[in-house]
């Protein structure tokens, strides 16, 4: 909610962009410091989905600057959607591995 409403208050672009990149960075590392999540593959899965939204903030920022521009905004944008979906993967591995665990202890108590 704060990062839509109140970034819309804002009348310069640019101190919206500041506020967006820095709420971001603040949400990063309080999702690390905090693991609000009881299961670890989610307390992954969500800094992992943080650093995709600080980069994604970066390459907009870039690509605004028109320091990137033509191939290299596609190249960015192509890496980008190359590691959300390899972060995709990397938690539903790692969350088959927690299940594959569970399992394991729960086979292990009923013994």
């Amino acid at each position: 909610l704060l990062l839509t409403s109140v970034a819309l208050m804002f009348t310069s672009l640019s101190y919206m962009t500041i506020f967006v990149f820095f709420l971001t960075v603040i949400t990063l590392i309080i999702d690390k410091e905090c693991e609000p999540y009881q299961r670890r593959w989610t307390s992954a899965f969500m800094y992992f989905l943080d650093w995709q939204l600080v980069f994604f903030i970066e390459a907009v920022i870039m690509m605004d600057a028109d320091i990137i521009s033509g191939a290299g905004a596609v190249a960015t944008s192509s890496v980008l959607l190359t590691t959300n979906l390899l972060l995709v993967v990397i938690v539903v591995i790692d969350q088959r591995g927690d299940m594959k665990r569970e399992m394991r202890e729960s086979e292990i108590l009923r013994q």
